[in-house]
């Protein structure tokens, strides 16, 4: 999934604990889960060659969507900070280990490919289907109906 949809997935788990520590480690599980359900995000940006451009040009606006979303949620709930930016970087920080894996080949990072491979598959192989898409648009919803 985007690192968007976590994003917003994490902010709903704010509902359920108040403990930076066990948000963190609940929205790096729920990063996991998520991404076990075929969810239609992988592929190239079309006319891009250079995958590792690709990928950059994705995380750039990623990451900028990740920041939007946070400020205007701190601007809008009375929150702890903390607590919101411990449960967005555990939900996030799977996706940013499997690329710097990607990046910098360091083996001590290999594990969260593993992971990351293994939670692709849970319900088999995904296949690339723009319907997935909905997944991604299901699970905002519901965390949106969650937080609000």
């Amino acid at each position: 999934m985007f690192l968007t949809t976590h994003t917003i997935a994490s902010l709903a788990t704010l509902k359920i604990s108040s403990n930076p520590i066990i948000l963190f480690g609940l929205n790096f599980l729920l990063h996991y889960i998520l991404d076990s359900i075929p969810h239609g995000d992988w592929g190239a940006i079309k006319g891009f060659k250079n995958l590792i451009a690709n990928y950059a040009i994705l995380f750039i606006c990623d990451i900028f969507f990740v920041i939007t979303i946070y400020f205007l949620y701190t601007k809008s709930n009375p929150v702890n900070t903390i607590n919101v930016l411990c449960a967005i970087t555990g939900s996030i920080l799977p996706d940013i280990l499997w690329g710097m894996y990607y990046v910098t080949k360091l083996k001590f990072l290999k594990i969260f490919v593993n992971i990351n491979y293994y939670a692709h598959q849970v319900f088999g192989v995904q296949e690339e289907q723009k319907l997935y898409f909905l997944t991604q648009i299901l699970v905002i919803f519901i965390s949106l109906m969650i937080i609000y």
